[in-house]
């Protein structure tokens, strides 16, 4: 989803100096051969992200569109979904914090100390994972809410306590509240509660 932001604030850009056949053809789209039920801007869209931003890497780009494709419109179960994620999740962040960088026309050697380590690590907004595991439990014809294709554990975290310590580390405390959104007659039971860091 990053990288369809910023694709469109490149291809605004490009508009400044260049026609769209012109980006057409740089980005190796042939405007000849367009269907007629094809939009160029939404080729040049496609292409832009595929070519610049992913930097000619297809497999990377078919992945992770596919990923987001597949959470975004719901073809995907879950697991499948995070599974192509977690193939091109560190590709991607790279690609895309680059892309962002290039887009704001920094100075030279700038650029260079933000694309060099220790700065060329992707980090999530929050680098921790949670676990939660149990059983659910009753008698009924399905496991999930009515409107909802699998079961669903909402959860909800609250900061209580944020310490920081003289040498850069820091101390969290959280109040965790777990929802279970599931079909009538069926519980959670949960098991384990588990909180990683990379």
């Amino acid at each position: 989803m990053g990288m369809e932001a910023l694709s469109k604030a490149i291809f605004k850009a490009m508009q400044e100096t260049q026609d769209k056949a012109s980006i057409a053809k740089s980005l190796g789209i042939d405007i000849e051969a367009l269907n007629p039920s094809e939009k160029l801007s939404t080729l040049i869209d496609a292409g832009i992200r595929r070519e610049i931003l992913f930097q000619g890497d297809t497999a990377t780009y078919k992945t992770a569109r596919h990923a987001s494709d597949g959470f975004e419109h719901g073809f995907l179960p879950f697991d499948e979904i995070r599974s192509l994620a977690q193939q091109v999740r560190n590709k991607t962040a790279n690609f895309l914090r680059e892309g962002i960088i290039n887009a704001l026309n920094l100075d030279r050697d700038l650029r260079t100390t933000l694309l060099s380590s220790p700065y060329d690590e992707p980090l999530g907004c929050f680098p921790t994972v949670k676990y939660v595991r149990g059983s659910l439990i009753g008698k009924s014809e399905k496991l999930q809410k009515d409107g909802n294709e699998y079961p669903i554990l909402a959860g909800r975290t609250t900061i209580k306590e944020l310490e920081f310590k003289e040498n850069g580390e820091y101390s969290l405390k959280f109040d965790e509240t777990l929802t279970p959104i599931l079909s009538d007659g069926i519980t959670f039971r949960p098991k384990s509660f588990e909180i990683w860091a990379p």
